[in-house]
């Protein structure tokens, strides 16, 4: 038998499909995919199947000294066990082994790895192939010609292993026994880590040392024939142009001067060209960087790349290399692209260049060529459009780096004014060589005027900007992990369903799910149980800059995929958008009186305002007070056939039936119903039907149909709404509405493809009727078309929007009050509608009526309009009309909505308006000053204002007489309504949306992050909310946890001043980057076959031993200090009985509780909650002069608040007795109270505590409210907390409540225990885990090896889950 290894299972699906030609097939064994065909067996690992430790008798920090470490043996133990018991499985029987893991450091040591495991069993031969891409040629090529495996590329990442390994243990236990900090708290130090840290605490050093300087800059508008353009003043400083002004006195002697004339002349006219040379080839770096510029992250790029390289379509995508190898025959491979109707004219263009020579960067290795197209052309369909664009970029690049430089000519005018010195500088494009056929390079030019020495310009304004240098900034994590890069170190989250709005191939706006950015086969970077990986392609994203808080078009570089930690929470947070499901820690971007700031998603709560990439449409709409249907109406229109009844209405038709002193008989009769009816009526037996209801004037709370299980509350009188006008358009768009009278069914259905659409409809349903619809879901009938959904209202809620229907549509068209007129036109056109990126936008109905009645709605809000019968359409035409359409009407749908915006992005007069009305946003101006601001003529500008005012979106402002000849007379416009309106959308600036609801999910599955530009780290999701990226390096996020570092950008915090502080002044090499970077020079040596493993693990050991020489004389000190630094972070503040201070501590048995600093001479405490992990913040209690706590529990994280405030609180409250004891009530007299601890918390306990300890918990905020309401079943009365609120919470009975809570958290399957997903349940129950007692019984490391991805320790802990 042959054995074929490859590094993970989608190149071994591959591999054997070509190698079988198709004919391999697939199966499991211990839950790893085995390819087939004839005698050869094909198996992917899943990267290192085996890490390094040490021995067992190591595992005592105690027993162990750290030094001790540094010489003990380095074992090698499996991590994934099922995988390299298969690999040994196979090993028994092969007769031959290949190694065909990926061809890079990393892949030669897992291949080595996997050549270990195959020694234990066999002594059969094992070679290694090699190629640099997964085409059928290369890879028969590479199994025709195999080759050795390099023990010396593997042993250069071995020893990365060790030495990682050894340093990071032995500092970490030798720091952490010195500050007497073990056990979760221990003290990481790492080889990689350590220098990290210091690259942030050091720039903290500069930020805090430096002394801001003041100084100004001088900005001219200078004019040529209506043409304007910007100058700056500068002076000579020692031979140097200077624009930065030190001396205020000088700055506004300058400005003076400048202010004094009216006219500049051009003094020095200077034109230069400049040759522009093409990129050099792809190497991984660049490459990112690119991908990056296109909205991937460089997880999306590379996982892309990968995928690209997996199919056979580019070369492997991991590579320095920056030269094309000799071999490669650019023209050859630029005729492949001939005839490909995507490329094939560029192609053509460059092959008739008189010379095809390929640029060439610095670095030239031979393990891979640089990244290039293989000559294999996939069909554009049969990519995803991530895919095409990454390949396409792929492409294009190559064919950039075989063309023609591009020329620039540059201008640069001088010019004088008052005596000072003015200077301009513009470009254009002359040819554009590369840029034709690589779009990706900015080709974008300056416009300066073409002038000649001697010649007058008007100046039209001077500004005078008074700045402050600026202390460095905060590394951002992107930029920290390129400066890691740089110095040689080393190399939260969306679940996968969420929504990322990008811009995909076709040019469009849309939402696509963050999974589906993510390839495995696309990994540049795996981290831990990270992977990050560049996307399939490479979308833009939409951003906010935080320095500008403008929204635009981000590349994103990069997408990680880990799976959910057991520590992690999710929770989703919806708005009236849509909804997005992130990790408790993820940070989101919220307003907050007038600020954009940034909070996890734990801090986020209903009312909350997120910032949104564009105003949200239901904001645009406000509620009418008219009302559509009255209850009398409704009532009167259900006969006896109607079927619909309102809930527990009996007692109150008793009422009228006593009042009136009538036998049953009787008072049936006089309402035509039935004697033996009224009874059960009355007896609860049987609901009133609505008919008799409205005959007796009684209004149900809430009404149903034939099915009793499902009722919705009553909405009459039923008032106008955007909900109920979106629901009209609608089922007028894309509804439909059956009436079977003698079923007594009304079958009320939506349907779309668009998902978001769906929801709203749903939602709007539920808002209405507070009743939640069915949703389901099918795929198209073909593969290309998209998954369709519908919405099934109730029959009952049915029969309402039929009469409302019936009630407000005159002559075929629905009559709707003016105010919610925008909300069924916006919902219509989002089902029916259409808008060209040229700008052409209709609603498609066969409802001529309907359309007629919609254009005469659109006249009358300004919006002309055209209906063209034959073609369905009603148009709305030309420029004037689509911005007052995409500014009146909101349009849920992005993708229409942004493809709408890009039509109006490219009309000159839309963006100039757009300019003018952010001009005049805060502060009036007249239409000369807008002329000069935007460079135009004030014939334009009167135009843009003539517009803006028809529109009502700007005021006119007049001071002075109203005489036209009165020179005294100004006419000031300033804007009326910019913010949220299209013009502010097309600016860039941000809007908010408000957080509807926010709930815990339950989620097992991986969870995905982007990373984006340094300057806009975030992107838009559905809901409308923009959240910050949180994708960093493993080293980041350990300094994250280990409290080293907190906020982002990453700040040091005083632990982390005080071990940088502690290695540099006893042990500088701990923290010395170039000694890691020697290291990992080192390591490339042994590569090169010029230092062996045991040489640079000695050469390490031995550099490590003189640190601890360094370390041991101090380690009294080193302690000392830590343990200052330590107790700095857990201090609250004074003791009030000692003056000592009061620190965060933790007892024995875990728990967190608040002990003075004299123990033991003082005792003084306080509680802590008992949930969570405390934090303290800088919020300050001045009443007691201590620091707030924050208890850090996932997703159930909460403020706590100043420890002694909530103590003296429970102290002075006094417990509010509310019924029996169900424990000891009846024998002994003990009551139920509501009690509050001095930790915090809030229980319903019995008074007879100690004696009886029966409790139930209560809410930690919130006032809490004993209503008149009782419990039958348990004597106690219901509770409601903030009953004053908008939204209060119902609690209820405690005794009902704290049941019904364990009965949805009781574990009664599998899928109940934490980190079991329909997914693994499905794994487990393969192995023949189907039941909780079956896993109950099952052997955890027998389960381990059969189930893939399950380890036996998860096992162990649902075992002893299932046990609490």
């Amino acid at each position: 038998m042959r054995l074929i290894i490859t590094e993970k299972d989608n190149a071994a699906r591959r591999i054997a499909e070509i190698l079988s030609e198709g004919g391999a097939s697939a199966n499991r064994r211990n839950g790893v995919n085995v390819y087939r065909w004839g005698d050869t067996h094909v198996v992917g690992l899943s990267g290192h199947v085996v890490g390094v430790d040490f021995p067992e008798e190591y595992n005592d920090w105690r027993d162990v000294e750290p030094v001790e470490l540094i010489d003990a043996d380095v074992t090698k133990e499996p991590t994934q066990e099922n995988i390299v018991t298969t690999l040994k499985q196979l090993a028994r029987k092969a007769d031959e082994a290949t190694i065909a893991t990926d061809y890079d450091r990393e892949g030669e040591l897992i291949g080595k790895e996997a050549y270990e495991l195959i020694r234990e069993e066999t002594d059969a031969p094992v070679d290694r192939v090699r190629f640099s891409s997964i085409t059928e040629r290369e890879v028969r090529d590479a199994f025709a010609n195999p080759d050795e495996i390099d023990f010396d590329l593997a042993a250069a990442g071995e020893a990365r292993q060790i030495i990682d390994l050894v340093w990071g243990a032995a500092l970490t236990r030798f720091l952490s026994l010195s500050a007497r900090q073990l056990g979760d708290d221990f003290i990481s130090v790492g080889r990689v880590q350590s220098p990290t840290l210091k690259l942030i605490v050091d720039r903290e050093r500069e930020i805090q040392a430096f002394d801001p300087e003041d100084y100004w800059e001088i900005f001219a508008d200078l004019q040529k024939n209506g043409s304007g353009f910007e100058a700056q003043y500068f002076y000579d400083d020692d031979g140097k142009e200077a624009e930065r002004v030190w001396v205020e006195d000088d700055a506004d002697d300058a400005y003076a001067d400048l202010t004094s004339v009216d006219a500049a002349t051009v003094t020095s006219v200077r034109r230069r060209t400049r040759t522009d040379s093409p990129p050099t080839p792809f190497n991984t770096t660049a490459f990112i960087s690119a991908a990056s510029s296109l909205g991937y992250s460089a997880q999306q790029a590379m996982s892309i790349a990968e995928e690209l390289y997996t199919t056979g379509y580019i070369t492997y995508p991991r590579t320095d290399n920056t030269v094309y190898p000799d071999d490669l025959e650019e023209d050859a491979l630029l005729d492949e692209f001939v005839g490909a109707g995507h490329f094939g004219e560029d192609a053509e263009a460059l092959l008739e260049q008189d010379d095809i020579t390929a640029t060439e960067g610095d670095e030239e290795t031979t393990d891979h060529p640089p990244i290039h197209p293989t000559g294999e052309i996939p069909p554009k369909a049969d990519l995803s459009d991530d895919e095409w664009e990454i390949y396409e970029l792929v492409v294009r690049r190559f064919f950039a780096t075989v063309a023609e430089a591009a020329t620039w000519e540059h201008l640069r005018v001088v010019a004088e004014a008052g005596g000072r010195s003015l200077k301009a500088n513009g470009k254009r494009l002359v040819e554009p060589g590369y840029h034709e056929v690589y779009p990706y390079s900015s080709a974008s030019e300056n416009h300066v005027p073409d002038v000649e020495e001697g010649e007058e310009l008007a100046i039209s304004e001077v500004r005078m900007e008074a700045k402050q240098t600026q202390p460095p900034r905060r590394y951002g994590q992107s930029r920290l992990i390129q400066t890691m890069e740089d110095k040689g170190l080393g190399t939260k989250c969306l679940t996968a369903d969420s929504d990322v709005l990008v811009r995909s191939e076709n040019g469009d706006i849309e939402r696509q799910t963050v999974d589906s950015l993510f390839s495995d086969g696309q990994v540049v970077l795996a981290d831990g149980d990270t992977d990050i990986a560049v996307s399939k392609e490479t979308p833009t994203v939409l951003s906010l800059d935080e320095a500008t808080e403008r929204v635009s078009e981000q590349e994103s570089t990069l997408v990680s995929e880990r799976p959910l930690r057991d520590d992690e929470s999710v929770r989703t947070i919806e708005t009236s958008r849509g909804a997005v499901t992130v990790t408790d820690d993820h940070p989101m971007y919220i307003r907050q009186d007038g600020e954009v700031t940034v909070r996890p998603a734990s801090d986020i709560e209903a009312g909350t305002d997120l910032v949104a990439a564009r105003r949200p449409p239901d904001t645009m709409v406000e509620p009418s007070d008219e009302t559509v249907l009255s209850w009398e109406t409704f009532a009167a229109d259900c006969d006896k056939h109607s079927k619909l009844y309102g809930v527990d209405c009996g007692t109150e038709l008793a009422a009228q039936r006593a009042a009136r002193d009538e036998s049953q008989t009787a008072f049936a009769e006089r309402y035509g119903s039935y004697g033996s009816a009224v009874g059960k009526y009355e007896r609860g037996e049987k609901d009133v039907p609505v008919w008799l209801l409205g005959e007796l004037d009684i209004r149900p709370d809430r009404i149903h149909g034939l099915n009793y299980e499902t009722s919705f509350e009553n909405p009459f009188p039923l008032e106008w709404s955007p909900e109920l006008a979106q629901v009209i358009g609608c089922l007028l768009g894309d509804g439909s509405i059956h009436r079977n009278d003698d079923e007594n069914v009304v079958d009320v259905r939506y349907h779309n493809t668009d998902e978001a659409l769906i929801e709203r409809f749903a939602r709007d349903i539920e808002r209405l009727f507070d009743i939640e619809p069915t949703v389901t879901d099918r795929p198209g009938r073909e593969s290309h078309h998209k998954r369709k959904y519908q919405v099934d209202v109730p029959s009952a809620v049915g029969r309402v929007l039929v009469c409302v229907l019936e009630a407000v549509t005159e002559n075929g068209t629905p009559v709707l009050p003016d105010a919610v007129r925008p909300a069924f036109v916006g919902a219509l056109f989002d089902d029916e509608g259409h808008i060209s990126r040229e700008g052409r936008a209709f609603i498609s109905n066969t409802d001529h009526t309907l359309l007629t009645g919609v254009g005469e709605m659109l006249a009358e809000m300004g919006i002309e309009t055209k209906l063209a019968p034959d073609q369905h359409k009603l148009h709305i035409r030309g420029r004037r009309n689509l911005e007052q359409f995409l500014d009146r009407i909101p349009i849920a749908s992005d993708e229409k909505f942004y493809r709408g915006l890009d039509a109006l992005d490219a009309y000159d007069v839309t963006t100039r308006k757009a300019e003018l009305l952010e001009a005049i946003r805060q502060e009036p101006k007249t239409s000369a000053a807008l002329a000069q601001t935007l460079g135009v003529t004030r014939g334009s500008v009167n135009k843009y204002l003539r517009e803006l005012r028809e529109s009502g979106h700007i005021e006119k402002q007049i001071q002075g007489s109203n005489r036209s000849l009165d020179e005294n007379r100004t006419v000031q416009y300033v804007a009326a309504d910019f913010e949220g309106s299209v013009y502010a959308t097309l600016r860039g600036e941000p809007s908010s949306v408000t957080v509807e609801d926010v709930e815990r999910s339950e989620y097992d599955g991986p969870v995905y992050d982007l990373t984006v530009s340094e300057n806009a780290p975030n992107f838009a999701v559905n809901g409308g909310a923009v959240v910050h990226n949180s994708t960093r390096h493993n080293s980041i996020e350990k300094l994250y946890d280990r409290g080293y570092i907190e906020g982002d950008p990453p700040r040091p915090t005083t632990l982390a001043m005080a071990v940088v502080e502690a290695a540099e002044e006893f042990a500088d090499h701990v923290v010395s980057d170039e000694m890691t970077a020697q290291l990992e020079a080192n390591m490339t040596a042994i590569a090169n076959g010029e230092a062996t493993l045991d040489d640079v693990a000695d050469e390490s050991r031995e550099m490590l031993k003189r640190v601890f020489e360094e370390l041991r004389d101090s380690r009294e000190e080193i302690g000392e200090h830590l343990q200052e630094s330590l107790k700095a972070d857990k201090t609250l503040g004074p003791c009030p009985k000692c003056g000592e201070d009061m620190l965060v501590r933790r007892s024995r048995q875990g728990s967190y509780f608040v002990g003075c600093d004299g123990f033991p001479e003082c005792r003084n405490t306080l509680p802590l909650p008992s949930t969570g992990e405390p934090q303290v913040l800088e919020d300050h209690c001045e009443e007691h002069d201590m620091h707030h706590v924050k208890m850090l529990a996932g997703r159930d994280t909460f403020v706590h608040g100043c420890p002694r405030c909530e103590a003296e609180k429970a102290d002075e409250s006094e417990d509010e007795v509310i019924g029996p004891c169900p424990e000891c009530g009846s024998e002994h007299d003990g009551d139920l109270a509501i009690k509050h601890l001095r930790s915090g918390s809030r229980l319903v306990g019995c008074t007879r505590y100690p004696d009886c300890d029966y409790s139930l918990p209560l809410p930690r905020n919130g006032d809490i409210s004993v209503t008149e309401a009782f419990c039958e079943e348990h004597d106690l009365p219901e509770l409601v907390i903030d009953a004053d609120s908008d939204d209060p919470w119902e609690l209820g009975c405690p005794i009902c409540n704290y049941e019904e809570y364990q009965a949805r958290t009781a574990i009664e399957d599998l899928e109940d225990l934490n980190g079991i997903g329909s997914a693994t349940a499905e794994k487990l129950g393969d192995a023949g885990v189907d039941s909780l007692a079956a896993l109950r019984e099952a052997d955890p490391d027998i389960v381990a090896t059969e189930v893939q991805g399950v380890s036996a320790t998860q096992v162990r802990d649902w075992q002893d889950e299932l046990e609490a």
